[in-house]
């Protein structure tokens, strides 16, 4: 057998959110049809279900996010237990619809010729249908999937309304004009899209929306759609590019799958073989400009599976956007302008030039005083990855792109923050948690994860009721845009880190490295082939703990400090009011009830939200008021 030639890592696939979602979805859909307000309840959940970073196993655990009460979970603990019960355990119905077996593969490819006359004759499963890119079905479906996705979608669609949405997705068709020598238009493959219950219809004028099976399809032919272009660089005209399983396969396209807890866009030309035999899976990162693919070791760790479809949507699709980093590195928030960050040389690094090493700072480790060697060395030592004690002025872990000629170093956008469940509890207590998010925004990485590692019982000598910890990681999730991982033990914490930097390696070896000033950082698109990174002396430097700050630096640390105020609430009120004499001169113009609602209508977060009356009138009272 083959299977002795590469190396396997089998995981589960224990996921149920995108089964959540799809049913909150109908759901939400179906309530706005019979225009029940219960539509706005899914919507809320569905929006929570979105931003929550951690995979879910049933409806019960669903209760800890924002629009989940006792009977939304309990709809999706019996929406589920019915799902198992025709369609098997999640694991097992997920991995066996992902791709076909590499033992079967390469079984088949081996098969000689004349044995298919002795094989058994097999039922033949019905063909999937799929809607040919460009045409009328496509653009109904991918113009109803896309309007569903938007905060404001009314759970359906008018025919106007899919055909001024759905008129660019066509490809020489029209919604209104019957093609040359036929009487029937995009419009009437409507009719087969009901027929095959992709899409419903109801009332007077009609409204459409889609089905269980149409949102699955819908989905996976726009995140398809959404690739076409990062197929189309080996110039392989549009019109040809087939949404078929098997043709993608032999091309080397692949299923995408997102780690736990790590940022989607980290899979880049991944494809994973399923063995349905022992439901196992072989992560190969396979690159166009090389000549053979390269086979990834894992240990057991969850996956989560982020799309249906074949091909590998763009990075910009794969998480949510964010804000961009240059408002955290803004002029009034980094130590240097431009003019003087002018020390800092520029430079570039050449594909293949640079090792990728994972930095670990040295408060994490014993230190050279203590005779038994740190615990956290003695395990990274046993892989095979690369790495440094350093000195970090902000976060515990970060990896880095040294230069093997000149030495010079990039830091690549990722950086985690490590606590014991202990010390997180502390943080929080002595206010350094909010402090440490702060000072992590600021430093210019764009994808910062909080690391929470469990210690002994967890229950006990914690100061904080364990749930509050929980919700406390949650809200920084959901809030803050952090990354959450939670740990059994300081093996697992290794374990994780040894896996991401061999996925960092794999992402960032075959690309063009050039460096640029902290204030000018831009968000990674890892789809490109040339990045702009931070030089590491820069990004070291500047988030040195007791520098010199300025006033706007110093008066967010000041409102932090307020009950209910979060590092997106200040940073908003800052670039509006920078200095707490300029918020005071406001508050001296709008007195009583105006100045409770001064900050009530700015927007902070990516999700645009307003900080609202209540936060505003406390901000209000510990300006105003002699006694807070």
């Amino acid at each position: 057998m083959n299977s002795s030639k590469e190396k396997r890592a089998t995981v589960k696939l224990k996921c149920a959110n995108p089964l959540f979602e799809e049913w909150l979805l109908t759901w939400r859909d179906q309530a706005a049809a019979k225009e029940s307000k219960m539509q706005y309840s899914f919507n809320l959940a569905l929006k929570s279900l979105r931003k929550y970073p951690l995979p879910f196993e049933s409806g019960r655990e669903c209760k800890i996010l924002k629009g989940f009460g006792d009977r939304l979970c309990k709809m999706l603990d019996d929406k589920l237990k019915a799902h198992k019960k025709y369609n098997g355990d999640i694991s097992d119905n997920n991995a066996a619809n992902i791709l076909p077996t590499a033992t079967q593969t390469t079984a088949e490819n081996k098969r000689p010729r004349n044995l298919s006359k002795t094989t058994p004759n097999k039922t033949h499963s019905r063909k999937e249908y799929i809607p040919q890119y460009g045409s009328g079905a496509y653009a109904i479906l991918v113009a109803l999937y896309k309007q569903s996705l938007e905060h404001n979608y009314p759970g359906f669609l008018k025919k106007d309304d899919i055909i001024n949405y759905g008129k660019d997705l066509l490809i020489n068709a029209s919604f209104t004009k019957p093609e040359p020598g036929s009487r029937y238009t995009a419009w009437s493959s409507m009719k087969t899209l009901l027929t095959k219950n992709l899409v419903s219809k109801a009332s007077h004028p009609p409204k459409f929306s889609l089905t269980d099976e149409g949102i699955i399809l819908a989905k996976k032919i726009y995140e398809n759609s959404n690739s076409v272009s990062s197929i189309n660089d080996n110039n392989v005209p549009v019109k040809d590019t087939i949404f078929a399983k098997t043709n993608i396969l032999d091309n080397n396209i692949s299923q995408c799958y997102g780690i736990i807890d790590i940022p989607d866009e980290f899979i880049d030309d991944a494809w994973v073989g399923v063995d349905n035999d022992t439901f196992s899976q072989q992560i190969n990162y396979a690159h166009t400009n090389l000549n053979s693919e390269k086979v990834v070791e894992t240990n057991d760790v969850s996956f989560k599976r982020y799309a249906s479809d074949p091909i590998i949507p763009q990075a910009k699709n794969l998480a949510p956007s964010k804000v961009p980093l240059k408002r955290y590195a803004s002029s009034s928030s980094v130590t240097s302008t431009k003019s003087s960050c002018s020390s800092y040389e520029q430079f570039s690094m050449a594909p293949y030039s640079f090792d990728i090493i994972l930095y670990v700072d040295n408060n994490e480790t014993s230190g050279s005083s203590n005779s038994q060697e740190d615990e956290i060395l003695v395990e990274l030592r046993k892989s095979t990855i690369k790495f440094e004690v350093k000195s970090l002025k902000v976060g515990d872990f970060t990896w880095i792109c040294r230069d093997r000629l000149t030495g010079k170093e990039l830091v690549l956008p990722y950086i985690i923050e490590r606590k014991r469940m202990d010390d997180f509890a502390h943080s929080i207590r002595d206010k350094r948690y909010y402090e440490q998010k702060f000072r992590l925004k600021k430093s210019g990485i764009e994808n910062l994860t909080y690391l929470v590692e469990s210690h002994g019982k967890n229950q006990h000598s914690l100061g904080l009721p364990l749930q509050s910890l929980y919700q406390a990681a949650t809200n920084t999730a959901i809030q803050e845009n952090f990354f959450i991982k939670f740990t059994e033990n300081m093996k697992e914490t290794v374990e994780y880190l040894v896996h991401f930097t061999k996925i960092l390696v794999e992402m960032f070896k075959s690309k063009s490295l050039g460096s640029c000033y902290k204030e000018d950082i831009q968000p990674v698109d890892i789809n490109t082939n040339s990045i702009h990174l931070m030089a590491f002396k820069e990004f070291n430097e500047s988030s040195v703990k007791n520098k010199r700050m300025k006033v706007t630096d110093l008066f967010v640390k000041m409102l932090i400090q307020i009950k209910g105020m979060s590092v997106e609430r200040a940073l908003a009120i800052t670039q509006k009011y920078p200095t707490p004499i300029m918020l005071k001169m406001a508050y001296n113009e709008n007195i009583g009830s105006l100045g409770e609602k001064l900050l009530s209508g700015i927007k902070y977060g990516s999700s645009n939200k307003s900080i609202g009356a209540v936060l505003s009138k406390t901000v209000y009272q510990a300006f105003t008021k002699l006694q807070y």
